[in-house]
């Protein structure tokens, strides 16, 4: 099993619930997160133009220039087993070096595209680049960070990764608006941030040896454990009915079945991103104090009664304000969801496997963010704008009683880790 029940507790005051643990995290924790930071606001310069830029000015036709925008992301089912194997075989701080670099090659090689396969060649670099690394980063914040502070510290994470993404975007976009040379400089200080990122991570060193070597369970053993198999198996269902609809099944809707402009599609977008922003600190206080599976229920209830109120809204009235409430929603079933589940997954997983616990957790992003476009796409292209909301709506409440029942499959001291550890010190 790839739970540890075992672990001994700790102290109160060190749990992950406040700013004085923040402040607790120790120096290693810092060089990761100020490194996810950076390579966040490089990624958030370039991957909203990405396509713009190789129909745009490279001359590549629209579906060739998507595809080779989705092979980033199809790059993760392989990139993703295997970085997780090589952590548990060489350590997560080299895989992480190695993967960052592959990003950075990636990045650079985009300004030099001139036709379709060039394109593939670096978009394809970049997304092995990110599936490597993706499974080591994670696995190293964990190991660097004490158990009792892991829920904040990942937490911290999210937020830092959506303020980089957020900031990166902006400047990215008066880059491209106030030079034509715009979009090679992006690419180019994107390249630099992944390269930062990589020093920052040599820099790293984790409390303890990493166990690295042959483990005899390898991923049979991760999937093998019925707690994490409900876990994953949940993580897909609102990656794929909540994430994957955010820019799928709601854009569709809203501008083909509601008629919502391009400014009210933006004014929604940009309430989200504010909600992820503002209500981190908050949301995160009140998730510590809760089992992690009530959160994860929570975030689905919440992201399926936001697809609800912009499939309501959209049937009655004109006006844009039920999309802007409903990416308000979203935003805040994200800011509960995706921390606690990555904190989840690293507390079910143990030292020998964990680059595979990381790597089976990425790849259920990969496979939520895969699917949930493509049934969008299936039921817009038949002329069906309103089904894949109300497809995920019925999935999202699915994953509320599946979030319910994984309560009485987790241990209490990974369900609920900081109430655990305070009654350890009574």
């Amino acid at each position: 099993m790839g739970i540890d029940v075992g672990r001994p507790a700790a102290p109160d005051a060190q749990q992950g619930t406040g700013r004085s643990s923040t402040r607790r995290l120790p120096r290693s924790a810092w060089l990761v997160l100020a490194g996810e930071a950076v390579s966040c606001g490089g990624m958030g310069l370039t991957l909203p133009f990405l396509l713009v830029y190789l129909h745009e000015q490279r001359g590549i036709g629209l579906g060739a220039a998507g595809l080779i925008v989705a092979s980033i992301g199809l790059a993760g089912f392989v990139g993703n087993p295997v970085g997780g194997w090589l952590c548990d075989v060489v350590g997560a701080r080299r895989v992480a070096v190695a993967g960052l670099l592959v990003v950075a090659v990636g990045a650079a090689l985009t300004p030099a595209v001139r036709s379709t396969w060039q394109g593939f060649l670096a978009a394809g670099t970049y997304g092995l680049g990110i599936a490597l690394a993706a499974p080591a980063r994670g696995a190293l914040l964990a190991l660097v960070v004490p158990v009792p502070l892991r829920g904040r510290a990942f937490a911290l994470r999210y937020g830092l990764n959506n303020l980089g993404q957020t900031l990166g975007g902006l400047i990215g976009a008066l880059l491209v608006v106030a030079s034509p040379g715009g979009f090679t400089a992006i690419y180019l200080v994107e390249a630099v941030t992944f390269l930062l990122f990589a020093l920052l991570t040599v820099r790293v060193r984790p409390r303890t040896n990493e166990p690295v070597g042959r483990s005899p369970g390898g991923y049979r053993q991760v999937v093998g454990d019925r707690p994490t198999r409900a876990v994953l198996a949940l993580i897909v269902l609102v990656v794929a009915a909540g994430y994957g609809q955010h820019s799928a099944g709601f854009t569709g809707y809203a501008t083909e079945g509601a008629g919502v402009d391009a400014a009210g599609l933006g004014l929604a977008f940009a309430v989200s991103t504010l909600v992820v922003v503002v209500a981190q600190l908050p949301v995160n206080g009140w998730s510590a104090r809760i089992p992690r599976s009530r959160t994860m229920a929570a975030a689905a209830f919440t992201t399926a009664l936001g697809w609800a109120v912009a499939l309501v809204g959209g049937a009655v009235s004109d006006s844009v304000w039920p999309f802007v409430v409903a990416m308000g929603l979203f935003g805040l079933g994200a800011t509960a969801f995706s921390p606690v589940v990555a904190a989840l997954v690293n507390d079910l997983a143990t030292d020998d496997l964990r680059g595979r616990y990381n790597a089976a957790f990425n790849l259920t992003y990969t496979i939520g963010f895969t699917a949930g476009p493509a049934l969008a796409a299936l039921f817009l292209s038949a002329g069906y704008p309103a089904a894949p909301l109300t497809v995920a709506v019925v999935v999202l409440l699915g994953a509320v009683l599946l979030s319910l029942r994984l309560g009485r499959l987790l241990p209490a001291s990974v369900n609920l880790p900081a109430v655990q550890n305070h009654r350890g010190t009574q």
